[in-house]
């Protein structure tokens, strides 16, 4: 069995439907067995990005990350201290925080 970390526009683009995620790693999150994670990392840039008036929702971010995480049998990564020390010391081909911390 191999595991999935679908970042933060992968799992809106899922549930949307949108042709951005494409056919591999629609194949990969519906292959049986597939263990498939979501970071708290990507819950929280999800938040902020609402809270804002980046991202419109149905419903509240909560509601709308924990039924489509449900759903789609997604299970939460936490974000441990390492990693999040480790997202300080990657490469800057990424500068989203996020991003960092969901490679890390």
């Amino acid at each position: 069995m191999s595991a999935t970390l679908l970042d933060t526009h992968a799992l809106l683009w899922l549930i949307d439907g949108n042709p951005m995620l494409g056919r591999a790693a629609l194949g990969e999150i519906a292959r049986p067995g597939a263990e498939l994670f979501f970071s708290y990392a990507s819950a929280w840039e999800i938040a902020i990005k609402f809270g804002i008036g980046k991202l419109e929702l149905p419903e509240s971010p909560e509601a709308f990350v924990m039924k489509h995480l449900k759903i789609n049998k997604i299970r939460l990564l936490p974000i441990s201290l390492s990693s999040i020390f480790s997202a300080g010391s990657l490469p800057l081909h990424h500068r989203d925080p996020f991003d960092r911390l969901i490679i890390a």
